[in-house]
């Protein structure tokens, strides 16, 4: 794995989804490639993150070991989040004439949710900066495109399919907060 090659086809996908998914080179990736090098490392900057700003925001009304539960279940919760809807993804693709491939299926998700994830780190640390929630929006687009041009999802089900996977993903994320994270820390959210 060459990370400057990594990093550049994700930056071209980033910056312009339509041209960015139209030639990706992933050849060498595997699933386990994706988990633990690039979803863990955008994790722990999150995590990082909620750590330094939650401390900052409610240190002076709990204690530091309430955050660290805090943060240790949501960055938890970030992971299963992320291997249950590549799991889910994957399960739909058969209905849309494509087999299953973790590995595919993985890539387009990283690349979707690392605009959600930007968001979430600098409103963590820049409460105030809330506006820029707006951030996260871009990640659908960046979805749209990769269903379109790097998963090939054929053109009258890829809105089906759009759709889908956008209600999969939300569902998922507020599913597994308000089980795990919204009864136990609802005044730091």
């Amino acid at each position: 794995m060459d990370i400057k090659k990594i990093t550049d086809n994700f930056v071209k996908i980033i910056i312009s989804p339509p041209l960015g998914w139209k030639k990706p080179d992933f050849t060498d990736f595997t699933y386990k490639n994706i988990l633990f090098p690039l979803l863990t490392g955008i994790l722990v900057f999150t995590f990082a993150s909620r750590i330094v700003g939650k401390s900052l925001a409610y240190l002076s009304v709990t204690s530091i070991q309430h955050i660290m539960a805090y943060a240790i279940l949501s960055l938890i919760v970030d992971f299963v989040f992320f291997i249950c809807l590549v799991l889910a993804i994957n399960e739909l693709l058969p209905f849309y004439d494509l087999k299953k491939n973790k590995t595919k299926v993985a890539v387009l998700l990283l690349a979707t949710i690392s605009p959600f994830y930007a968001s979430i780190i600098i409103l963590n640390i820049f409460p105030s900066l809330f506006f820029l929630g707006i951030i996260s929006l871009y990640s659908f687009y960046i979805l749209f495109w990769g269903i379109r041009n790097f998963l090939r999802i054929k053109k009258d089900k890829e809105i089906i399919f759009f759709i889908i996977s956008i209600l999969l993903m939300v569902g998922i994320y507020l599913i597994l907060h308000f089980a795990i994270i919204y009864p136990f820390f609802e005044f730091i959210v």
